[in-house]
């Protein structure tokens, strides 16, 4: 799921932000404080096997994130203290090749300071680190530079992902109706026939995850009053009770099933104006899970 793009648009404190990391299971996070104590930096992981992680959040300050910084531990072991900041890297040309190619300086771009912090929470230390597998997803905005020639990634073009914007009216007009698939809304009951598709299509097991992120499927929350089942909460953010200003992150999920035999075929989970993600078994059913997210949809583009 898009978590850097949730929480781009969600309106957060530094406690918020933590806190919603900390409730993903199995989520491991490094992240560092500036000297007034303000978040700076954050990289989260997820563990998918002994030696493989996959990169969820990663969000720096602008204003460091092409600085060279010096970092110290704090209490919390997920959290790290700047203690010095400079433009330019350490000068490591007079000291050893072996110092220069793999003794790590203190004074390192914030990136590789949490890369390696948030990699060691995920999956320790594996003979000397040369089994470690670390994938994320880039987009044409990240810094292909300090992604492979600083924090050690091998960038591959491999798969190529794309964001598009979409007249609704014309998107629908490209898909076929479907028989013989029911679109509808998730519901609790449906959570272990989701798990069961999800890992016949996906090559880890994602139903710890999944059981979270729709723990609380078409629910609605004002104030911590149940309002209506027509949308699903994905998070409450946070609650200013005294103007009455509630700011939810909202993600609808749509199951498809076989009607014949009422397997899930696919789900899809979208928010707003955005489809977030669709699985299915077949581009059949796909496109049905798609024309019912279009036509949930109020918007002209999406």
């Amino acid at each position: 799921m898009g978590w850097n793009s949730l929480l781009s648009q969600a309106v957060l404190t530094d406690t918020e932000v933590l806190h919603e990391m900390n409730d993903v299971p199995e989520l491991k996070s490094a992240f560092i404080r500036n000297s007034d104590g303000t978040l700076s930096g954050l990289v989260s992981m997820i563990s998918c096997t002994t030696n493989q992680a996959y990169c969820m959040v990663v969000q720096i300050d602008k204003s460091i994130s092409d600085k060279y910084i010096s970092i110290k531990p704090t209490d919390d072991p997920q959290c790290f203290q700047i203690v010095d900041i400079q433009d330019v890297a350490e000068d490591l040309s007079l000291q050893p090749i072996f110092i220069q190619v793999h003794h790590n300086p203190n004074r390192r771009l914030p990136l590789q300071h949490l890369i390696d912090q948030a990699a060691e929470r995920a999956l320790g230390r594996l003979n000397l680190d040369l089994e470690k597998n670390v994938t994320v997803d880039l987009t044409d905005q990240d810094d292909m530079n300090i992604w492979r020639d600083k924090a050690g990634f091998v960038v591959r073009d491999k798969m190529q992902l794309c964001e598009l914007i979409v007249n609704k009216n014309e998107f629908q007009r490209t898909l076929k109706a479907v028989e013989n698939v029911k679109i509808s809304e998730f519901n609790g009951s449906q959570m272990s026939k989701v798990v069961e598709f999800d890992t016949a299509v996906s090559s880890t097991d994602r139903s710890t995850f999944l059981e979270y992120l729709f723990k609380d499927a078409n629910v609605r929350f004002y104030n911590g009053f149940y309002l209506d089942s027509n949308i699903q909460m994905y998070k409450i953010i946070c609650l200013h009770l005294k103007t009455v200003t509630v700011q939810i992150v909202f993600a609808q999920v749509l199951i498809a099933e076989n009607e014949d035999t009422s397997k899930v075929d696919g789900y899809g989970v979208f928010r707003k104006d955005r489809i977030l993600s669709v699985y299915a078994n077949a581009k059949e059913t796909a496109s049905a899970i798609v024309q019912e997210i279009l036509q949930t949809m109020n918007y002209e583009e999406v």
